[in-house]
């Protein structure tokens, strides 16, 4: 019974080292790859929210250069064209909007206090 109860607490002892060093591992891997991990989803952030500006504002732009130059033309041949053309100039200035109201305050802050960035959306994350 003695040896049995030994080699017991040996199995257990080496099952709880075993335990301690992935921990030690894993914590050092944080460590070490954190900062890299900040600074790419920084970047990631910055090239979305550049993108979607620009996608939303190359729509906006195409829609206001429909109306100066194509509108006028079809009001008068045919009225059935002005409603695919009112929906798709809603939806572009309404998306660009909210582009804009959600983006630009994430691009300023991730671009000129990425720190402040980051713990935001920790913050956001852990709630």
């Amino acid at each position: 019974m003695t040896d049995m109860t030994q080699q017991l607490q040996g199995k257990a002892l080496e099952i709880i080292t075993q335990i301690q060093h992935g921990v030690e591992t894993g914590a050092q891997f944080a460590k070490e790859q954190l900062p890299d991990i900040a600074q790419q989803w920084i970047s990631y952030t910055i090239v979305i929210d550049i993108v979607s500006i620009i996608f939303w504002s190359i729509l906006f732009i195409l829609v206001v250069l429909g109306c100066i130059f194509k509108a006028s033309k079809w009001i008068h041949e045919d009225n059935l064209i002005l409603v695919p053309f009112g929906v798709v100039t809603i939806v572009s200035v309404v998306g660009l909007i909210v582009t804009l109201v959600k983006t630009l305050p994430e691009l300023i802050l991730a671009l000129m206090a990425p720190k402040v960035f980051l713990l935001q959306t920790l913050v956001h994350i852990i709630k």
